[in-house]
């Protein structure tokens, strides 16, 4: 999968956007991940609270790369050069 991105977007709760890019290099792919969340205007959280916020990220981050490992285990061997 080279020079290609792919954009995944939550817009329940937090509102988070993952971008996975992959560009060639010398041969060699390299990977590079950005990762935005956005919290409600005027949000103001407590202990508790930001706590539970970790975990909502937390749980971002492991869905996005449970989508990534199956999409790169989802591409045939012999189509690796087209994406």
């Amino acid at each position: 999968m080279k020079n290609r991105h792919i954009v995944m977007k939550s817009h329940r709760g937090i509102r988070t956007k993952t971008k996975w890019e992959f560009k060639d290099i010398g041969g060699k792919i390299l990977t590079t991940l950005d990762f935005e969340y956005e919290l409600p205007p005027g949000l103001t959280l407590r202990e508790g609270e930001l706590n539970m916020l970790a975990k909502d990220l937390e749980d971002s981050w492991a869905k996005s790369l449970e989508m990534l490992k199956w999409i790169l285990e989802s591409i045939p061997p012999s189509s690796d050069d087209d994406y």
